[in-house]
Protein backbone atom coordinates (compact mmCIF):
# COMPACT_ATOMS: atom_id res chain seq x y z
CA UNK A 1 0.00 0.00 0.00
CA UNK A 2 1.21 3.30 -0.98
CA UNK A 3 2.14 6.20 1.75
CA UNK A 4 -0.13 8.20 3.92
CA UNK A 5 -1.97 10.60 1.94
CA UNK A 6 -1.94 14.39 3.51
CA UNK A 7 0.71 13.62 6.78
CA UNK A 8 -0.15 16.05 9.63
CA UNK A 9 0.80 19.64 9.30
CA UNK A 10 4.03 20.72 9.99
CA UNK A 11 3.70 24.02 12.84
CA UNK A 12 6.83 25.58 13.09
CA UNK A 13 7.08 28.89 15.58
CA UNK A 14 9.06 31.66 13.74
CA UNK A 15 10.70 33.15 16.78
CA UNK A 16 12.21 29.93 18.29
CA UNK A 17 12.45 27.68 15.06
CA UNK A 18 10.97 24.94 16.74
CA UNK A 19 8.68 22.25 15.14
CA UNK A 20 6.69 19.72 16.00
CA UNK A 21 5.47 16.74 12.63
CA UNK A 22 2.94 14.14 13.46
CA UNK A 23 3.14 10.78 10.93
CA UNK A 24 -0.76 10.32 9.13
CA UNK A 25 -0.89 6.50 9.06
CA UNK A 26 -2.11 5.61 12.58
CA UNK A 27 -5.57 3.90 12.49
CA UNK A 28 -8.34 5.72 13.92
CA UNK A 29 -12.17 4.72 14.59
CA UNK A 30 -15.02 5.87 12.74
CA UNK A 31 -16.30 9.00 13.71
CA UNK A 32 -19.98 8.71 14.69
CA UNK A 33 -22.54 9.70 12.45
CA UNK A 34 -23.07 13.57 12.02
CA UNK A 35 -26.20 15.08 10.60
CA UNK A 36 -26.04 15.73 7.25
CA UNK A 37 -25.71 19.54 5.82
CA UNK A 38 -28.34 21.32 4.04
CA UNK A 39 -28.06 23.69 1.61
CA UNK A 40 -30.41 27.23 1.37
CA UNK A 41 -31.41 28.08 -2.35
CA UNK A 42 -28.46 30.28 -2.86
CA UNK A 43 -25.85 27.43 -1.95
CA UNK A 44 -27.39 25.45 -3.88
CA UNK A 45 -27.23 27.76 -7.11
CA UNK A 46 -24.10 28.06 -6.47
CA UNK A 47 -23.27 24.56 -6.16
CA UNK A 48 -24.58 23.84 -9.52
CA UNK A 49 -22.02 26.63 -10.69
CA UNK A 50 -19.44 24.54 -9.37
CA UNK A 51 -20.36 20.88 -9.86
CA UNK A 52 -20.41 22.20 -14.08
CA UNK A 53 -17.07 22.93 -13.81
CA UNK A 54 -14.88 20.03 -15.39
CA UNK A 55 -11.64 18.08 -13.48
CA UNK A 56 -8.64 19.72 -14.66
CA UNK A 57 -6.09 17.23 -13.38
CA UNK A 58 -2.39 17.40 -14.51
CA UNK A 59 -0.95 14.74 -16.94
CA UNK A 60 1.37 12.07 -14.81
CA UNK A 61 4.94 12.65 -15.58
CA UNK A 62 7.20 10.76 -17.80
CA UNK A 63 6.99 7.33 -16.57
CA UNK A 64 4.27 7.75 -14.23
CA UNK A 65 5.95 10.19 -11.74
CA UNK A 66 4.02 11.72 -9.69
CA UNK A 67 3.92 15.73 -9.87
CA UNK A 68 3.01 16.50 -6.43
CA UNK A 69 2.57 20.25 -5.37
CA UNK A 70 4.55 21.74 -3.14
CA UNK A 71 3.43 22.49 0.67
CA UNK A 72 3.14 26.44 1.57
CA UNK A 73 4.01 27.89 4.79
CA UNK A 74 0.69 29.82 6.25
CA UNK A 75 -0.17 31.66 9.09
CA UNK A 76 -3.79 30.59 10.28
CA UNK A 77 -3.53 31.32 13.73
CA UNK A 78 -4.42 33.69 16.18
CA UNK A 79 -0.52 33.27 17.73
CA UNK A 80 1.55 34.45 14.32
CA UNK A 81 4.70 33.34 15.78
CA UNK A 82 3.32 30.31 14.64
CA UNK A 83 3.33 29.22 10.76
CA UNK A 84 2.20 25.77 9.20
CA UNK A 85 3.05 23.74 6.22
CA UNK A 86 -0.16 23.03 3.92
CA UNK A 87 -0.70 21.20 0.99
CA UNK A 88 -2.11 23.80 -1.40
CA UNK A 89 -1.42 27.29 -2.32
CA UNK A 90 -4.74 28.54 -1.49
CA UNK A 91 -7.21 30.25 -0.25
CA UNK A 92 -7.73 26.90 0.89
CA UNK A 93 -5.67 24.74 2.38
CA UNK A 94 -5.04 21.13 3.27
CA UNK A 95 -4.34 19.88 6.21
CA UNK A 96 -3.03 15.95 7.09
CA UNK A 97 -4.40 13.46 9.49
CA UNK A 98 -4.31 9.70 10.45
CA UNK A 99 -5.71 6.82 8.13
CA UNK A 100 -7.59 3.88 8.51
CA UNK A 101 -8.50 1.33 5.90
CA UNK A 102 -11.10 -0.94 4.99
CA UNK A 103 -10.45 -4.04 2.64
CA UNK A 104 -10.93 -1.54 -1.05
CA UNK A 105 -10.33 2.21 0.36
CA UNK A 106 -7.60 3.62 1.97
CA UNK A 107 -9.32 6.71 4.66
CA UNK A 108 -8.24 10.08 5.94
CA UNK A 109 -9.09 12.14 8.24
CA UNK A 110 -7.77 15.32 6.97
CA UNK A 111 -8.94 18.86 7.23
CA UNK A 112 -9.74 21.79 5.04
CA UNK A 113 -8.33 25.19 5.99
CA UNK A 114 -10.04 28.32 4.43
CA UNK A 115 -8.56 32.05 4.19
CA UNK A 116 -10.72 35.47 5.31
CA UNK A 117 -11.32 35.72 1.81
CA UNK A 118 -13.42 32.84 1.04
CA UNK A 119 -17.35 33.16 0.90
CA UNK A 120 -19.96 30.43 0.12
CA UNK A 121 -19.61 26.95 -1.05
CA UNK A 122 -16.07 24.95 -1.38
CA UNK A 123 -16.37 21.92 -3.62
CA UNK A 124 -14.28 19.51 -3.20
CA UNK A 125 -13.69 16.33 -5.91
CA UNK A 126 -10.61 13.74 -6.24
CA UNK A 127 -9.39 11.23 -8.85
CA UNK A 128 -5.96 9.26 -9.17
CA UNK A 129 -3.92 10.91 -12.36
CA UNK A 130 -4.03 7.47 -13.70
CA UNK A 131 -8.03 8.41 -14.15
CA UNK A 132 -8.78 4.55 -12.56
CA UNK A 133 -10.41 5.18 -9.49
CA UNK A 134 -12.14 7.95 -8.48
CA UNK A 135 -12.33 9.71 -4.62
CA UNK A 136 -14.83 8.56 -1.91
CA UNK A 137 -16.10 10.71 1.12
CA UNK A 138 -18.34 9.65 4.14
CA UNK A 139 -19.75 11.41 6.91
CA UNK A 140 -21.49 15.10 7.54
CA UNK A 141 -19.83 17.00 4.69
CA UNK A 142 -20.41 14.71 1.87
CA UNK A 143 -22.91 15.11 -1.04
CA UNK A 144 -24.60 14.49 -4.21
CA UNK A 145 -25.40 10.73 -5.28
CA UNK A 146 -24.26 7.85 -2.86
CA UNK A 147 -21.57 6.18 -5.18
CA UNK A 148 -21.19 2.80 -2.92
CA UNK A 149 -21.49 1.37 0.67
CA UNK A 150 -18.22 0.47 2.61
CA UNK A 151 -17.53 -0.88 5.77
CA UNK A 152 -15.37 1.18 8.19
CA UNK A 153 -14.05 -0.02 11.84
CA UNK A 154 -17.11 -2.85 11.69
CA UNK A 155 -20.11 0.30 10.60
CA UNK A 156 -21.41 -0.09 7.05
CA UNK A 157 -21.19 3.69 5.94
CA UNK A 158 -22.76 5.27 2.77
CA UNK A 159 -19.96 6.84 -0.14
CA UNK A 160 -20.46 9.98 -1.60
CA UNK A 161 -18.27 11.68 -4.68
CA UNK A 162 -17.83 14.62 -3.34
CA UNK A 163 -17.46 17.24 -0.54
CA UNK A 164 -18.99 20.57 -0.05
CA UNK A 165 -18.29 22.66 2.59
CA UNK A 166 -19.67 26.21 3.57
CA UNK A 167 -18.10 28.87 5.02
CA UNK A 168 -21.55 29.81 7.49
CA UNK A 169 -21.53 26.23 8.74
CA UNK A 170 -17.60 26.16 9.25
CA UNK A 171 -16.27 24.51 12.46
CA UNK A 172 -15.28 26.16 15.69
CA UNK A 173 -11.46 26.21 16.03
CA UNK A 174 -10.31 28.46 19.00
CA UNK A 175 -6.89 28.68 17.70
CA UNK A 176 -7.51 29.93 14.52
CA UNK A 177 -6.93 33.69 13.61
CA UNK A 178 -10.59 35.79 12.71
CA UNK A 179 -11.90 34.93 9.45
CA UNK A 180 -10.20 32.03 8.94
CA UNK A 181 -12.66 28.50 8.29
CA UNK A 182 -12.17 24.87 9.14
CA UNK A 183 -13.96 21.47 8.23
CA UNK A 184 -13.08 18.31 9.13
CA UNK A 185 -13.45 15.33 6.25
CA UNK A 186 -13.62 11.71 5.64
CA UNK A 187 -11.76 11.13 2.53
CA UNK A 188 -10.71 7.85 0.60
CA UNK A 189 -9.37 6.18 -2.50
CA UNK A 190 -8.66 2.59 -3.87
CA UNK A 191 -5.71 1.35 -1.76
CA UNK A 192 -4.11 1.19 -5.20
CA UNK A 193 -3.68 4.87 -5.19
CA UNK A 194 -0.10 6.31 -6.11
CA UNK A 195 -1.06 9.84 -7.04
CA UNK A 196 -4.06 12.13 -6.38
CA UNK A 197 -5.36 14.91 -8.06
CA UNK A 198 -7.60 17.12 -5.33
CA UNK A 199 -9.77 19.86 -6.74
CA UNK A 200 -10.83 22.79 -5.26
CA UNK A 201 -12.96 24.83 -6.53
CA UNK A 202 -14.92 28.04 -5.00
CA UNK A 203 -16.61 30.61 -7.09
CA UNK A 204 -13.50 33.16 -7.57
CA UNK A 205 -11.06 30.06 -8.51
CA UNK A 206 -10.07 26.00 -8.64
CA UNK A 207 -6.92 24.77 -7.51
CA UNK A 208 -5.51 21.37 -7.71
CA UNK A 209 -3.56 19.81 -5.12
CA UNK A 210 -1.55 16.84 -6.35
CA UNK A 211 -0.19 13.56 -3.71
CA UNK A 212 2.05 11.16 -4.12
CA UNK A 213 1.65 8.32 -2.01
Amino acid sequence: MPGSWWRQVVIAAAVSGASACGGGSTPTAAASPSPRVTLDSAEQSELAALEARPLKLPALGAGGDCPATAMTQVAPYKNQSETAALYGSGPVYGVGGPQTSSKTNAYYDVSYLAGPSVHGVVLVRIQTLDGLHKGVFAGRYASGPIVGTDTIGGKQVELYGQVVLTTLRAETDPSLAYGWKTWHVRQGVDLSWKCVGIQVDILDTTEVIVVAG
